[in-house]
């Protein structure tokens, strides 16, 4: 199945029949004139209530005097009709016409009453032609009425709300006539539409589900996604996965994936060139090639679970006792991302040792003037990795961290005692079998020994 999202963050997307749009940023002033922008007969109609309607008004006013207002996630479908583009509304019909209501109520005009429709007005919402003999469009109507009536009033208390259609903003998805209506539901139930931009965990999700043909299991996957929640992926995702994969490839990660959408970029998939080939899956690894649809799903679940049995371990709960804090949990995050890598590789069994050892190699860092969180893109965290990742056993990787070349004798200063204290704090509290036990030990009477930076200077 050919799949694709393009992204844009200028607000323009050409639509094309294969792919799904993405544009951020679109002003509502551009939606008014985009190919004419209609209501789908399977639509249901108009109903916001007056609480629904002064919310969305309190929003607005609570911005009052900012630059932009940005008011969530608009789904709309590109279909053709007697040769003409359409785009229909899938989702954001509520707040698109509320706010081409408030916008005709603002120009002093009159709505006539009981609001039969078409109206001769240059909003195109408000063009639509609707059957006024229906039960649902005299629901529609009336809903309409009062919307109308509520914002009429709201004005007059508030007064000018300054409604800019140039300022108030959305993120506009728009999906290939090919998609069904059922789908794109599914893909986007979960979008915020109280102001919240359109993150790569939603990105992901529609763009993996685009993989899947049948609807009942992209429906179910989409459902599990979003069980799980943003917050968990982030951690799995973005602070672990992304940066194991990154570092796997000698690639530098950035600090904050999410922006810019690299995320996304570095999760999605491409169609299969030779997707007819047969061959028994082979275990499934951190660094695997990621492939679209329910294998991308099972790969994230997968790994979460996985992660939730390494967080509960005594090793990760130790670290982030003592190490929380320091150097602004760069190293911390650094450590505890490697340590769950060791963890996917080899298990629990020596996984005190392996902290130990990480450690010893990470906390290498430290002797820096100030550890940033630019970091994360050291070469040493790279050849750790790489060491740990082609390790035949675990013992191979504690001889690649505790080789005489990468000793160092920890460097004092003020930021810098404080770390390393709570680093032998670390080493005393964790429990390394037999085969470390000397060497734990060993650089546990090291960092005791070491002076502070203010016992160097009364000895000066």
């Amino acid at each position: 199945m050919e799949s694709n999202i393009q992204i844009a963050e200028n607000g323009k997307a050409s639509h094309c029949n294969n792919e799904v749009t993405c544009r951020n940023s679109v002003s509502l002033e551009e939606l008014f004139v985009e190919r004419q922008l209609c209501i789908p007969s399977y639509q249901r109609s108009f109903c916001w209530r007056k609480s629904n309607v002064l919310d969305l008004l309190e929003t607005l006013w609570m911005r009052k005097g900012k630059d932009d207002i940005h008011l969530g996630t608009i789904i709309l479908k590109l279909e053709s009709q007697a040769g003409a583009d359409r785009l229909s509304i899938v989702d954001g019909q509520q707040r698109l016409l509320t706010l081409t209501i408030l916008a005709f109520c603002l120009r002093k005009q009159t709505l006539p009453l009981p609001l039969p429709l078409p109206l001769p007005l240059p909003l195109p919402l408000l063009e639509a032609p609707l059957d006024g003999t229906s039960n649902e469009a005299k629901s529609a109507q009336k809903h309409l009425y009062w919307a109308k009536t509520t914002i009429e009033t709201w004005i007059k208390i508030r007064g000018d709300c300054s409604f800019s259609p140039q300022h108030t903003k959305f993120t506009v998805i728009t999906l290939p006539p090919t998609a069904s209506e059922d789908l794109a539901y599914t893909f986007f139930n979960s979008v915020n539409s109280s102001g919240k931009r359109l993150s790569d965990y939603d990105l992901l999700k529609a763009h993996h589900l685009r993989f899947i043909a049948e609807e009942a299991i992209a429906k179910a996957m989409a459902e599990r996604w979003d069980a799980t929640g943003a917050d968990s992926y982030g951690d799995i995702l973005h602070k672990t996965l992304y940066r194991l994969r990154s570092w796997s490839r000698h690639d530098n990660p950035a600090v904050d994936a999410p922006i810019g959408h690299r995320l996304f970029n570095h999760f999605s998939a491409k169609a299969p060139i030779a997707g007819g080939i047969f061959f028994p899956p082979l275990a499934m690894r951190f660094n695997s090639t990621i492939r679209g649809g329910a294998p991308f799903f099972y790969y994230a679940e997968h790994h979460r679970m996985l992660w939730d049995k390494f967080n509960k371990t005594e090793a990760y709960r130790i670290l982030h006792s003592c190490l929380s804090g320091h150097s602004g949990n760069v190293l911390r995050d650094v450590i505890r991302t490697l340590l769950f890598a060791f963890y996917c590789r080899f298990g629990e069994i020596y996984i005190s040792d392996s902290l130990f050892c990480i450690a010893e190699v990470v906390s290498a860092l430290r002797n820096e003037s100030q550890v940033r969180a630019t970091a994360i893109r050291d070469e040493i965290i790279k050849d750790c990795l790489f060491s740990l990742d082609t390790a035949l056993d675990p013992g191979q990787f504690f001889d690649w961290c505790l080789s005489p070349e990468r000793q160092y004798t920890p460097d004092k200063g003020p930021t810098k005692d404080r770390y390393w204290k709570a680093l032998g704090v670390l080493y005393k509290g964790i429990l390394p079998s037999a085969v470390l036990e000397g060497q734990v030990e060993q650089r546990n009477k090291m960092l005791e020994a070491q002076p502070s930076a203010n016992e160097h200077k009364k000895g000066d």
